[in-house]
């Protein structure tokens, strides 16, 4: 049931017991002279008033806790699951002047699964629409009402109840050894093992030799057939020198970042964690890299969007000509379940439109070496502070977000007239419609760079409520809009309540190799 109806029924209910009282006690004191005037304002002024009072009071109390939030930090994430020591937000530098370094990020493969399908351009036109969530067959609130949910209709049939209504057949797929328990587990298995899938092709497809070229010779000298010493010895020639204890890495190293939600069971996460191993065993890539895993399990939109973070930033900070390397960051979340909402939500007289999703992004710094051109380009993250404020006319929020596409602006050399889109261009931004201090900062933005309402792109009614994982969604969606238009999309992440992040996704950028770079003589 929503919050606007539960008020409803509860001003509803309390106007009727008010006037069965006032009334009841009329009845009792016949000497009383009722006039209309009095009839309007004892049964219908008066409750409305103490309504009023009463809901004005909620409010104040309510902004005050939100003041009181917006100040505290994010909660700590587990440093084993965390690829770095955690930022604290509130010292983020929102110096005007500061510029981003003009880093770039190559994207090789990107992969998505959503309740509206899985192809970019599938989930724009849904979203578009504004496609709502639907009564699930299964889920029951409170055992009665359905839930209204966004499931993956493509899902297999994971249980007994799901066999009984989707004729799919029963997932036979599963790389795991030991059993998971619980439907949403089941599902994050399933999601994953598609989401591998999609980016199979380009893992296996990676031409690797290409980062040493200068070891081509040596490797080659050392695989040569050799004469025994006392043959040489009667040829006159020379032995070959073995000369190279070079160690010749012919491959990369291939870093898996795997977001799995926090409310899974710890048995669960543990069964999981091996997931990403044992897909890459799966479509024989494992052997093909050297892979390191991390494993990060997150509560909400700030954690998944400050990992996701961290994580590009430590990409960007490695010396790749000694260090080249693959960076994978995936992350899936699936909140069908009965036994979940059960458990969350009947117990704290809340409702929920659960919702699931996947998402996998391919990155790669040597899109000269290895053999495939990128497919998209991202800039480095510009990050500012949210700030949580019900005021229209709170300058904080619009002064931090507009701050931060103008470091990109000029990091990155775009228009610089305030109008940082054009109109083939579209702006995506993640946050939920309920979340009135993105809608001010959405607004404020929109003002400010001269962007129309038709190029403004909100994804938060993909996940509806279950939205921790929409950054790294949001994410995918603006690859696969370059993708697909070639063209730059404009990504802003304040799903968040204090974190958020601007980029710049764009058809392949291709750094300019120094060695075609011919000095002019001076005159």
């Amino acid at each position: 049931m929503s919050k606007n109806l539960r008020w409803i029924l509860l001003a509803f209910t309390f106007l009727i017991i008010f006037d069965y009282v006032m009334i009841s006690y009329w009845r009792d004191n016949t000497n009383i002279d009722i006039s209309t005037s009095i009839l309007i304002i004892m049964l219908i002024g008066f409750p409305l008033s103490i309504l009023f009072a009463f809901y004005a009071v909620f409010l104040l109390i309510k902004f005050i806790k939100n003041k009181l939030t917006s100040t505290k930090t994010l909660p700590s994430v587990d440093e084993s699951n965390s690829p770095k020591e955690q930022e604290d937000i509130t010292s983020i530098d929102l110096d005007e002047n500061m510029l981003l370094p003009a880093q770039y990020l190559h994207i090789l493969e990107t992969a998505l699964i959503t309740p509206f399908g899985n192809d970019v351009e599938q989930v724009i036109v849904g979203l578009q629409q504004k496609k709502l969530a639907e009564p699930d067959p299964i889920l029951k609130y409170e055992k009665t009402y359905p839930y209204l949910s966004q499931r993956i209709l493509s899902m297999p049939a994971l249980n007994d109840e799901e066999k009984k209504i989707f004729k799919q057949q029963v997932s036979a797929l599963s790389v795991l050894s030991r059993p998971l328990y619980t439907d949403r587990a089941k599902r994050i298995e399933q999601i994953t093992i598609q989401l591998f899938e999609k980016i199979s092709l380009v893992l296996q497809s990676l031409d690797i030799k290409q980062l040493y070229p200068q070891q081509e010779d040596i490797i080659q000298s050392k695989n040569q057939a050799r004469l025994h010493p006392d043959w040489l010895s009667k040829t006159g020639k020379q032995p070959l020198q073995e000369s190279t204890e070079i160690a010749y890495h012919p491959r990369p190293n291939l870093q898996i970042l795997y977001i799995l939600p926090n409310h899974i069971s710890d048995v669960e996460k543990e069964i999981l964690s091996e997931l990403p191993k044992q897909c890459l065993k799966l479509l024989d890539i494992n052997e093909q890299h050297d892979v390191q895993y991390h494993i990060s399990y997150i509560s909400n939109s700030d954690e998944t969007q400050m990992i996701i973070d961290e994580t590009l930033t430590k990409h960007l900070n490695l010396d790749q000509s000694e260090n080249p390397q693959l960076l994978l960051i995936m992350g899936v979340d699936s909140w069908i379940d009965q036994l979940l909402l059960n458990i969350k939500f009947d117990k704290e007289n809340e409702s929920v439109q659960p919702a699931e999703c996947g998402f996998a992004v391919l990155f790669s710094d040597q899109e000269i070496t290895t053999g495939i051109n990128p497919i998209a380009s991202v800039t480095k993250p510009s990050k500012y502070k949210c700030y949580q404020s019900n005021t229209v006319d709170d300058q904080k929020i619009a002064k931090n977000i507009i701050r931060s596409i103008e470091k990109i602006q000029q990091a990155y050399e775009f228009n610089i007239d305030n109008k940082i889109l054009e109109s083939d261009q579209i702006l995506i931004v993640d946050h939920k419609p309920t979340q009135m201090n993105a809608l001010i900062d959405l607004n404020s933005l929109s003002n400010y760079f001269r962007i129309e309402s038709k190029q403004t792109l909100s994804i938060g009614q993909l996940l509806n409520d279950t939205n921790s994982m929409i950054s790294g969604i949001s994410f995918s969606i603006a690859v696969g809009n370059t993708i697909e238009k070639q063209t730059n999309t404009l990504l802003i992440n304040n799903a968040g309540t204090q974190l958020g992040t601007s980029w710049i996704v764009t058809p392949p950028v291709f750094p300019i190799d120094e060695s075609d770079i011919t000095l002019g003589s001076s005159t």
